[in-house]
């Protein structure tokens, strides 16, 4: 079983506390996304967890909960996204270099293999024109590249709440790609694509999977059978995870995220968590009773 740290929230980043909690309980609670009133229950005991992954833009306060994480016997990788956005899109996180400093600590701690580095989504606009991602991702790149497995992009996505964002246009992300590509090649920094349809194999750029069972069988030490999770876009190629996330919980609150469709609930939410709760969001949420269990 591959569990999610989570897609629907940074948990690493403001619910660590909380996860250790739930790692040392043994389960968690998690509302279904469609029905909150249902609620699963996620076993967590290492034995079952094949890998945990910290889906995170600042892993920073999970850090002193590593070697507890690592005494209980439980394997894990960081899918960390790091971007040169600032505060307009970004309000609610620390300053880029000190994100950078996290993420060579961390490499240097448990080895490039464990680190994914995102730039993502990969938003183009009048403020961000293609020149603007070209010379960030050089200047990145030249940091990070050594600490790091590979390069993951993705391109925004028009979801409804976030229609100020449009999708690039082919040839826009045709034109990014030649160049990315050819700045990956020099860092000897391996690049694909998250869950988009669009071929840039051309420019050294190929279609992967987050979760992927080659990387983590390598992390784990051993083979391993894993399904495309069905759950998720037609155009993710990702194994399949149980996610312990929570829509409307992140109070990073980033202008095109898709997992908050109301910040002042978010907001809410953060505010009323206590990690001592089974659950992110309560006791047991929102009254709803347990009607499936994991693991």
């Amino acid at each position: 079983m591959i569990v999610s740290c989570s897609r629907r929230t940074d948990i690493p980043g403001l619910y660590a506390p909380w996860l250790m909690g739930r790692l040392e309980a043994g389960f968690v609670l998690t509302p279904q996304p469609f029905n909150p009133r249902k609620i699963t229950q996620i076993n967590l005991d290492p034995q079952k967890v094949t890998c945990l992954v910290f889906w995170t833009k600042n892993p920073k306060p999970l850090l002193p909960f590593l070697p507890r994480i690592d005494a209980l016997g439980y394997q894990y990788f960081f899918e960390f996204t790091l971007t040169p956005y600032g505060l307009d899109l970004e309000p609610n996180l620390p300053a880029k270099e000190e994100l950078i400093d996290v993420f060579i600590e961390l490499s240097q701690r448990l080895g490039p293999l464990k680190m994914d580095w995102r730039y993502d989504p990969i938003i183009i606009d009048a403020k961000r024109p293609l020149s603007y991602h070209l010379d960030n991702l050089g200047r990145l790149g030249e940091k990070l590249a050594p600490y790091a497995s590979r390069l993951i992009i993705s391109f925004v996505d028009e979801y409804k709440r976030a229609k100020v964002f449009q999708s690039p246009k082919l040839e826009e992300m045709v034109e990014l790609a030649a160049g990315l590509g050819a700045i990956a090649n020099s860092l000897n920094l391996p690049a694909q694509t998250c869950a988009e349809a669009i071929d840039l194999s051309p420019y050294g750029i190929t279609k992967g999977a987050c979760l992927e069972r080659e990387k983590i069988a390598a992390i784990i030490g051993g083979e391993i059978n894993l399904k495309k999770d069905p759950g998720q876009r037609k155009a993710c190629l990702c194994a399949e995870s149980v996610d312990l996330g929570v829509y409307n919980t992140c109070s990073h609150l980033c202008a095109y995220c898709y997992a908050t469709k109301s910040p002042k609930t978010a907001a809410q939410n953060a505010a009323a968590h206590n990690p001592k709760w089974p659950s992110l969001t309560g006791k047991t949420p929102l009254g709803g009773e347990i009607t499936r269990v994991i693991g």
